[in-house]
């Protein structure tokens, strides 16, 4: 492929009106580089943060604390819980 091809996935990666839709179809792209630009904004779409947290690629499930939250409710301790 040539530089421009490659140039547009990565432009689309970092674009804030990229719509979700583009960047699912992205995250499906073999391209790591796109891939991880997507996963370290931090403006995604709900449908897209769930497609990186199933996604097998561990870098990518290795997200931002609020995203991270979702995975699993966080039990707050409290001094009966003791």
């Amino acid at each position: 492929m040539s530089d421009a091809h490659e140039a547009v996935p990565a432009a689309l990666s970092w674009n804030p009106s990229a719509p979700g839709s583009v960047l699912l179809r992205l995250l499906q792209s073999g391209d790591r580089n796109v891939r991880r630009n997507i996963a370290a904004r931090g403006d995604l779409p709900e449908a897209v943060v769930d497609a990186i947290l199933a996604d097998p690629d561990r870098f990518l499930r290795h997200v931002s604390p609020p995203r991270s939250a979702r995975r699993a409710p966080r039990r707050r301790w409290s001094p009966a819980s003791t």
